[in-house]
């Protein structure tokens, strides 16, 4: 029998609900802007609570995060984020903050500088471990993709650019446009388009490589 598929989505009015490839699953209010599982399972999101305003801490929105068989949500003090994504070995995720700089953050708030400022807006990255971001600046169809390899950062062709990114194996991931395309990206340069206009808005990979997409259909809670 095959494993059933899971996925977790942050809704409109700010709680985060489990997805499974036989339903819907979990609802959690926690006032939740962007949110992400790593591979150990711990549940990372980005709060609606902006922070930066004292000294020493990074603007952006409160980090906080659930452990695997944790039973309450803890903050990161003092690091702000806008995106973020649970990384693919131990309680690590990675996160935009809101200078637009790209960094690593564990559970005990131990952050990794990857980037310069005002670098990426979006993040993802894969179980290979290889990060992944859509640029800041907006180009026609998006903003150009870049991905984080071996200490060093690299851009795709121009012509690559997306809005949506979601990191999957062996040097892949998919991205979607401005256009609504869902399209297949690798650390070659190479780009392969999967659906016509309209399809997808958001998109996401899970440890077993599954592809989950939010389409451009409406439903009635609103996303």
């Amino acid at each position: 029998m095959s494993k059933k598929a899971t996925a977790w989505v942050s809704r409109p009015n700010g709680t985060i609900a489990e997805l499974t490839s036989e339903g819907p699953g979990e609802v959690v209010d926690c006032n939740a802007s962007d949110l992400s599982v790593g591979a150990d399972g711990t549940v990372w999101i980005v709060t609606t609570d902006p922070i930066g305003a004292e000294e020493g801490e990074t603007p952006g929105s409160v980090i906080q995060f659930k452990k695997p068989k944790g039973k309450k949500w803890d903050s990161i003090k003092a690091q702000g984020a806008t995106r973020i994504e649970g990384g693919p070995k131990g309680a690590k995720a990675y996160i935009v903050d809101g200078n637009g700089s790209v960094l690593s953050v564990d559970t005990k708030g131990k952050t990794e500088l990857l980037s310069e400022t005002g670098f990426a807006r979006e993040v993802s990255v894969g179980v290979d471990g290889v990060v992944w971001v859509i640029g800041a600046q907006g180009v026609l169809g998006g903003a150009s993709v870049s991905f984080y390899k071996e200490g060093n950062w690299q851009t795709l062709p121009e012509e690559v650019t997306a809005t949506k990114i979601g990191a999957a194996n062996n040097g892949v991931a998919y991205v979607c446009n401005a256009f609504g395309h869902l399209g297949k990206v690798d650390t070659e340069g190479n780009y392969e388009q999967l659906t016509g206009e309209n399809f997808a808005r958001e998109v996401s990979v899970d440890t077993e490589d599954n592809v989950w997409v939010i389409t451009y259909e409406h439903d009635t809670e609103g996303g």
